[in-house]
């Protein structure tokens, strides 16, 4: 049988009578200092001092993602 609450975008709660995932954006990981699963309420926040190469990285990628929906939505003439 295929466990199909696990599908959904987001981290698993580790609370294992939950079984929900938390959505979380780069910018909730980058910028909020606790998430809450919206199921069970339990609230998870990240060592940011053992993390801080993963959290550049994201925040390089956050950079890249911003820079890219600019350049998308761009209207105007391009510069030579």
């Amino acid at each position: 049988m295929i466990n199909t609450q696990n599908v959904a975008p987001g981290i698993p709660c580790p609370i294992t009578t939950c079984g929900h995932n938390i959505k979380v954006t780069i910018q909730d990981l980058l910028f909020q200092k606790v998430i809450k699963c919206p199921h069970c309420l339990v609230e998870l926040t990240m060592n940011r001092e053992e993390s801080k190469d993963t959290i550049s990285a994201m925040a390089d990628l956050n950079h890249a993602l911003e820079n890219a929906e600019t350049t998308k939505n761009f209207s105007g003439k391009p510069t030579y």
